[in-house]
């Protein structure tokens, strides 16, 4: 490795993750013939209050609605758009708590049972997974 890129490691490349973050970049890349670094970050959610931190994803008992396809989880349709659903917000059978952008085409997440919605598990914006659950919820009744 050469001492240019040694320097851009261990001066430049904490500042360029500090700038991304307060920029809410989600990728930068830099490289030259021989190296190539990129920077993938992931954009906190609106309000992380009602996001449960990762390591209680695994603790989290069901009952809970999860995705039936790999994409981008989304709470709002458009940016500037409300969340669909909201933690507290009581849901019918199958209405919709977000979707999943797949390549372009939007797939709904919908509530699996009659119940409220206790918290949301993926922040929006943030990859999933098949059967990656996406909201905790309090079965009706």
């Amino acid at each position: 490795m050469t001492d240019e890129w040694e320097r851009a490691l261990s001066e430049v490349l904490p500042d360029l993750v500090e700038t991304a973050r307060n920029e809410r970049l989600e990728e930068i890349e830099v490289a030259d013939e021989h190296h190539t670094i990129r920077l993938r970050l992931a954009e906190p959610a609106a309000d992380a209050s009602t996001v449960v931190e990762p390591a209680d994803i695994e603790a989290a008992d069901p009952p809970v609605a999860r995705t039936a396809h790999v994409g981008i989880f989304h709470r709002r349709i458009d940016d500037g758009a409300d969340p669909i659903a909201e933690p507290g917000d009581a849901l019918e059978e199958g209405a919709p708590l977000g979707f999943v952008d797949v390549l372009g085409v939007s797939h709904e997440v919908p509530a699996p049972f009659d119940g409220t919605i206790e918290a949301f598990l993926v922040p929006d914006g943030q990859p999933v997974e098949y059967g990656q659950p996406i909201a905790r919820l309090t079965p009706a009744g």
